[in-house]
């Protein structure tokens, strides 16, 4: 096995995992964005909505 190949995998893996991390980051952040919504309001806002149309 080349050096160049062990070394151009380990590279690729690397960029592999922080993307991952990087993902897994954002997600957490999406996710308490989306608990903080008030699901019964959002419902509420759309039926009226509907209402007045």
């Amino acid at each position: 096995m080349k050096v160049s190949e062990v070394l151009r995998r380990a590279l690729e893996d690397e960029v592999k995992r922080r993307k991952l991390e990087e993902l897994e980051k954002k997600l957490d952040e999406v996710s308490e964005a989306l608990d903080r919504i008030d699901i019964e309001r959002v419902v509420k806002n759309i039926r009226e909505d509907r209402e007045g149309r």
